[in-house]
Formats: structure tokens, sequence, C-alpha cells
């Protein structure tokens, strides 16, 4: 069957440091992928250093034991030469550094299309849930072969190189009865004086102003024909099969199945606006106006050293959403924590009601009053800049949407 897609070209905007890893796998092992030297990091090629005279046993013996200071020893001299890139860091930190997706072919950073439609996934997931919890019931079943998001595909965005940004995490602490903001330096131990070091780890970012493009290929006619008139199709049918059924329990039975596809029907129909890059940026500013305005009031109330930088920052984020809609700001990928990645919909309130249990097993009961996980935040630190992770302003490069066939 033949066709008709919706392709918008859209530019990317990085506002705030964005990091898009790829599971443990892309990160960089101190003392294996990368060594330290008088605050410079190494990221070492082993061919390089097979090529400058270290052999694969004495390399073994260095990687076994994340000896270090015997690799540093072992290439002194050489740590220019065996080295892919070379890096000021901009904190100490015992963490393993978190990588940056790649091209394996250019070697540049990548923003997936998957990471983008993720992001946007989760933002749906909260405009059409209603009091509905389960996905399934949200957005389909890929199984079933009515899942929404297939209709809509995100291309990846290539970009020109990262930078290790240091991040830390601000968490709640008991003081009494109370609860107040402070930044975390062990496992147990948070308090109100920031520190750059203990407990902070780095990520490699895109950093603001970084730009790139990515297309958006939304399939109406093909929405409309397998999901609307699937449900249409099935209807009619059941309708016919009632007229002719004689048994009572038969046409009961019938009568619910229309009754349940009624309401299928109805669910695919509420998302046919969803068809459009003008009502998908205004449902992403809508959501993102509503989370930034909580987490300022969130540091508002548990303010500390730096979070009225915090405050600036997230101002300053929600200046760069325009009343139009002609551009969206949306937030991604590492750093955006439990409740963003699952659309922020557990809790109505600024997170700063109700009495905070971090004993509380139980996740069933997310909104009950004195059951309140307190969340921690990952602030990017940069340049003497804070900042929430992974926000990227997307804008329409020309207006309308270009048709193009498929088939």
């Amino acid at each position: 069957m033949e066709g008709i897609n919706k392709k918008y070209n859209l530019e990317i905007e990085v506002q705030t440091p964005l990091s898009i890893g790829a599971g443990a796998e892309s990160d960089w092992v101190r003392g294996v992928d990368y060594v330290v030297d008088n605050g410079i990091l190494y990221k070492l090629n082993v061919k390089k250093m097979v090529q400058n005279g270290i052999s694969i046993e004495d390399l073994s013996s260095f990687f076994t034991t994340r000896n270090e200071k015997g690799l540093i020893a072992k290439l002194a001299g050489r740590l220019e030469a065996v080295s892919d890139s070379i890096i000021s860091i901009p904190a100490e930190s015992d963490k393993d550094v978190k990588g940056f997706v790649k091209n394996k072919l250019t070697g540049n950073p990548v923003l997936t299309g998957s990471s983008m439609k993720g992001a946007f996934r989760s933002v749906l997931f909260q405009y059409l849930r209603g009091k509905e919890n389960d996905d399934k019931n949200v957005f389909g079943s890929p199984i079933d072969g009515d899942e929404f998001m297939r209709f809509l595909k995100f291309s990846d965005a290539e970009f020109c190189g990262t930078t290790l940004v240091n991040t830390k995490v601000f968490s709640l602490r008991k003081c009494g009865e109370k609860w107040l903001g402070g930044w975390k330096h062990k496992v147990e131990t948070t308090d109100v004086s920031f520190s750059e070091t203990d407990f902070n780890t780095l990520y490699e970012c895109l950093m603001p102003q970084q730009k790139s493009c990515v297309t958006l290929m939304m399939a109406e006619q093909s929405f409309m024909h397998f999901d609307v008139r699937f449900y249409e199709e099935e209807i009619e049918e059941l309708q016919s099969r009632m007229e002719n059924e004689q048994d009572e329990k038969q046409k009961k039975w019938l009568s619910r199945r229309i009754e349940n596809f009624n309401k299928l029907k109805g669910k695919v129909e509420g998302k046919k606006e969803l068809m459009s890059q003008r009502k998908l940026f205004e449902i992403v500013n809508q959501h993102t106006k509503c989370y930034l305005e909580k987490e300022k009031a969130f540091f508002g109330k548990y303010s500390t050293d730096r979070t009225d930088d915090i405050i600036a920052s997230i101002d300053a984020l929600l200046r760069q959403i325009p009343d139009d809609n002609s551009c969206c700001l949306l937030k991604m990928s590492a750093g955006s924590g439990f409740h963003s990645i699952t659309g922020d919909w557990q809790f109505k309130d600024s997170y700063v009601e109700g009495v905070f249990d971090r004993k509380r097993a139980n996740r069933d009961d997310l909104n009950t009053p004195g059951k309140i996980l307190p969340k921690t935040r990952k602030i990017a630190v940069w340049d003497d800049h804070f900042a929430l992770m992974g926000f990227v302003k997307i804008s329409a490069i020309s207006d309308g949407g270009e048709e193009v066939m498929y088939s």
C-alpha cells in the first residue's frame, strides 16, 4: 500500500549539558580506558600503545589491576602519542567517566533517534494517560500492532565534539523533624556546602549552543488506516454478526465486544491531534514549563549553597519557551531522573508538600500523604554555571511538513 508521510526538518540546539550514554560498555574506566596525569585526561588507544613498544602482556597486567600510576610510568614521554584525545578534567572523580554514544564510522557524538523518541514518549504518556498508569493501555501494544509511537520516527542527529562536565547530586537530608537541601559528598553524607569533588561524576557532554538537525516523520495516513479504520471495520463486522445472531448469550458477548472496541476507537481518535508538529511542540512546552516551575519551587524551598544559581538557570530555561510554540524545550537522557523519565506524573504538587519517608518500600501509593520519597537531582557544573542536565530546544527549519511518499 502507498501513502504519505509528513517529513519535518528540525534544528536541535543544546541548552544545558546533554549526555547520551550507551550503558556501562560506553563508560571510560580509569586505569584502562584513560589515565589522568597533572589534571590532564589521556583517552588511551591500545593499538597506538602496542605500536609504541608496550607489550600486550604488560598492558594486561596494568589493566587487570587498574594500575594507573604504573601505566603512566610505563608510558612516560609517550602519553600524547598513544592517546586518541587529551582533555583537561573539570574535577577529580573516583568514578568512571560516563561516555557519549558515537557514530562508529566518524567518531562524532550522536543524539540517537531512539533517545529523541523516548523523551517525547514520556511527555505524551503524561498528556494521554488521564488516570491510567499502564503503558500498554495508553499507547497500545507492539504485539497487537496498535502501538501509537510507531507512527513517529526520528532520525539520528550528529554533532561535532564533546566536553567533560562535572556533575554533583543535590539531595535532601533530615535534621530533626525538618528536611533540608544539601549536596551529597558520600553515600551517607549530605550537607549545605557545595564541593566540586566527592561523590561527583564526570560526563562526556554536548554543550550549550551546539546545534544539529534531525528529521521527524509522521505517518498520519498510516495511523488513520491501520488504527482508526481497523476499529471501524471490527465494529461493523461485530454489529453485522449481532443482527443475525439468535443466541442471547452470544448477543451479550458481541455487545460487550462492540462496547470495548468503541472505547479503543475513542482512544485512538483522541491521538489524531498529535499528528501535528506544532501540537507536539505545544504539549512538550506545557509539560516542560510545569516541570521547571516545580523544580524552581523545590530549590526555593530547600535553598542552600549555590541553589540561587540553579534557580537562575531554570529562569533562563523558562524564558526559552515561546508563547506561540514555534519551538519547544525538551528534557532528555542522563540526569533526567525517575520522575522526568516516566513523564513526571506521580506528583501533582511541586515536590514540596507532604512528609518525606525514605524507608517507604511500597511505590503503589505515591500520592498518599506521608508517603513521599525525597528525590535527588543531578546538577551539571561547568565554568561556574549550575544547571539541570539535558535540555534541548527544537525548532522547525521550515513551515509545514514536506509530504513524502512511502510504500
